[in-house]
């Protein structure tokens, strides 16, 4: 007689995934006895924002560039051995450019942020899906007389891959460029690929999300107002006379940094706004 709960009995059911752990920082994972298989995303982390460039005493610099956001990779159904290891490797956060100093005359061209860093997911020597980090910001070129200035351009989106069968990638998306002098900032991008896991009810769809995946807004410049952020990033820094206005810093993950702070006015001798930090990389594992 078939024992009840087993194929030939009639009434048994498949295993379904359960949440294995939410990796934040990078570690091993050891496959518990009776678990066959895993599925996983993993997210990059973002780029930083570029900083602002410095006034010139009769005019403004321009603002920084923002980060892009990290890359995407998900896949389902790879065969695993209890008691084997997943090594989980965990993106790190892109820093901010610095903002371009007063110099009396000319001023400074901020400083270029740092690309985010990538995570993997690796078993048995092979690593089974990577998502890379977002590009960084640049700097906004610092102020002169009577001359238009340029924003700092912005920092690609991340890339994904993987070596699982039916796996899927996006990438991240692209930062956007600082305001050229005294001009209007551009607004953050947001991710809309709503391609997610599938096959199974305890597997979380992440895409699109309204909490993260944004790429932060331009750094401003003058008396302009910052871009705003996408989905969890962070805004452009305002380039307001008297005051130094820092990129706002990412709160989802795999969003990048707001754009580097704008130029000071063009008649203060203060340094520009920062560029905005990025944000940490993440991998979602499930396992049955």
């Amino acid at each position: 007689m078939p024992i009840l709960g087993t194929q030939a009995s009639g009434f048994f059911e498949p295993p379904v995934y359960s949440l294995a752990l939410t990796a934040n920082t990078t570690q091993n994972y050891t496959v518990p006895a009776g678990k066959t298989k895993i599925a996983a995303y993993v997210i990059g982390g973002s780029g930083g924002g570029g900083g602002g460039g410095g006034a010139h005493p009769e005019n403004s610099g321009a603002g920084g560039g923002s980060g892009g956001a990290g890359g995407i990779a998900g896949f389902i159904d790879f065969a695993v051995t209890a008691a084997q290891t997943v090594i989980i490797t965990v993106g790190a956060v892109g820093n901010g450019g610095g903002g371009g100093a007063w110099n009396g005359g000319d001023g400074g061209t901020g400083g270029a942020g740092n690309a985010g860093g990538f995570s993997k997911i690796t078993y048995g020597g092979v690593d089974l899906a990577t998502a890379n980090g977002g590009g960084a910001g640049n700097g906004g070129q610092g102020g002169k007389s009577d001359e238009t200035r340029n924003g700092g351009n912005a920092g690609s989106g991340g890339s994904g891959s993987s070596n699982v069968v039916a796996a899927i990638t996006i990438s991240g998306v692209n930062g956007v460029a600082g305001s050229t002098s005294n001009g209007n900032a551009p607004t953050g991008l947001n991710q809309t690929s709503n391609s997610n896991i599938t096959g199974d009810v305890n597997i979380t769809a992440i895409l699109p999300s309204n909490t993260g995946f944004g790429s932060g807004g331009g750094g401003a410049s003058g008396n302009r107002s910052g871009g705003a952020g996408g989905n969890g990033a962070g805004a452009g820094g305002n380039g307001a006379n008297n005051t130094v206005k820092n990129g706002g810093a990412a709160t989802g993950v795999g969003a990048s940094g707001g754009g580097g702070g704008g130029a000071a006015g063009s008649y203060n001798s203060v340094s520009s706004g920062t560029g905005g930090v990025g944000s940490a990389g993440q991998v979602i594992l499930y396992i049955k």
